[in-house]
């Protein structure tokens, strides 16, 4: 069977699921048996499937069924591939004025992205904020609505809210090569009618706090084509080692003073 032969050409991750195995091999046959089942990937009636057993050994279950010729990616590969129920996608919000047409009962406010993208509210700039501190750290800002990115999810998040590209569009994350793909992935999605520019994402900023650096744990070595030169150029110096090994500076570790006078606030 299919099962025999994922685990004849994979015999170290069988081992490393040990007492589990049993488990994940029911949760890939009951998938088998049952596409489009609509269920969620917690709620799979099969014997021995707990909760997380599914979402602890996905790749396993994936690559032990065949292949479709439909390739599958992004956030929710393994329940578009396998028709299981998805979770809603949800987006953080802080209305940072109060007197922007529309503007919600909560300042602070976290809803699917549906919802957030049905509002009638009417910013003249929205920033795009990578890490959850620098986004709760943001104090109130004319006309500006502040929308938290939490890493590859923000072009999904942009994209999927109308009022957040009628304004003004401005990205901040990290100095290091993960913050660079993201903004470059951003641009790609919103494409050629929506300009993003990035704040605090240069040289300078990288070389004043050089003593906040610390190390990129994993880099990104990809095409970038949706990059300014200079912000080409220091994605190219970082993937090249050219400041130190592996170079990032963490926008927790950047005043916000210095991002108000960046946005000019």
């Amino acid at each position: 069977t299919a099962f025999h032969a994922f685990m004849a050409a994979r015999p170290l991750r069988v081992i490393n699921a040990g007492a589990d195995w049993p488990s994940v091999v029911a949760a890939a046959r009951w998938l088998a048996e049952n596409p489009d089942s609509g269920v969620h990937p917690r709620q799979i009636p099969a014997d021995g499937v707990h909760t997380k057993i599914v979402e602890r050994y996905r790749r396993d279950i994936a690559d032990m069924l065949p292949k479709p010729a439909d390739a599958y990616s992004g956030r929710d590969w393994f329940e578009t591939r396998f028709g299981l129920a998805t979770k809603p996608l949800r987006v953080r919000l802080r209305v940072l004025d109060r007197s922007i047409p529309g503007a919600p009962t909560f300042e602070d406010m976290e809803v699917p992205v549906a919802e957030a993208a049905a509002l009638s509210i009417e910013p003249a700039n929205v920033v795009v904020v990578e890490n959850e501190v620098p986004f709760l750290s943001l104090p109130t800002i004319p006309r500006t609505v502040a929308v938290l990115g939490n890493g590859n999810a923000a072009p999904a998040l942009v994209r999927a809210l109308p009022w957040a590209r009628a304004g003004e569009l401005t990205y901040w994350g990290d100095i290091d090569t993960w913050g660079f793909v993201i903004l470059d992935r951003l641009r790609a999605a919103l494409g050629d009618q929506v300009k993003v520019r990035s704040v605090l994402m240069d040289r300078t900023t990288l070389l004043t706090y050089r003593d906040a650096w610390v190390v990129e744990e994993t880099q990104s070595v990809v095409e970038v084509p949706w990059l300014t030169s200079d912000e080409r150029l220091l994605y190219d110096e970082l993937v090249a080692n050219h400041h130190g090994q592996q170079v990032r500076l963490e926008q927790e570790r950047i005043p916000i003073a210095s991002l108000l006078m960046a946005l000019g606030a």
